[in-house]
């Protein structure tokens, strides 16, 4: 039986991806993220930031190597891995990598004066973004024209299609079951 080995992070990172080819033509891309961590010590808060090295690998390192860019907030999962080699004074060193299997963007990216810049074609964020918009310029129209607000509350966050199925109705669930099927449980 195998150990697990998975880790989950949230982060910023810290250089942009950089994308190489290994003789055979597998697409490799590193990057470094950093984790900040922040506990109290005596009634003061302290932060401290953790730094890792990660790898992508294939096409997932092709696909993602312009949108990782230095300071773009982002969610990994992947393995640790531990690298050994001999230094040239024939020292052994090792590192650990992260290899990445997931990876999602987390937010946007922050920009020179501390403010997050959002990233481009972000789909359903930029979705429900548009949705809410429409329903706050609908309730001002209403306002200015003196009708009263149809929807007190913004609308549900947008879900993209072929995500989820949707939920029947209980009238169409008599219609699914086979004929004959008795609901009635003895207990």
């Amino acid at each position: 039986m195998s150990d697990i080995n998975t880790v989950v992070i949230l982060g910023r990172l810290t250089r942009d991806g950089e994308l190489k080819y290994l003789p055979n033509g597998t697409a490799l891309l590193t990057a470094s993220i950093a984790n900040n961590q922040g506990y109290k010590k005596d009634d003061k808060w302290i932060e401290q930031v953790h730094y890792f090295d990660l790898k992508l690998w294939s096409k997932r390192a092709e696909s993602l190597a312009q949108y990782l860019v230095k300071g773009t907030q982002i969610v990994i999962e992947g393995q640790l891995k531990q690298e050994r080699w001999q230094n040239d004074a024939g020292q052994a060193r090792s590192k650990v990598v992260i290899n990445v299997n997931n990876l999602s963007f987390a937010g946007g990216k922050k920009t020179g004066n501390g403010q997050q810049a959002q990233l481009q074609g972000q789909g359903q964020g930029q979705a429900q973004g548009q949705a809410q918009e429409q329903w706050q310029g609908e309730q001002q129209q209403g306002k200015a024209q003196g009708q009263e607000s149809q929807g007190k509350y913004p609308p549900p966050a947008v879900q993209p299609q072929g995500t989820a199925r949707p939920i029947p109705s209980p009238e169409n669930f008599k219609d699914d079951l086979p004929t004959g099927f008795n609901d009635e449980i003895p207990f």
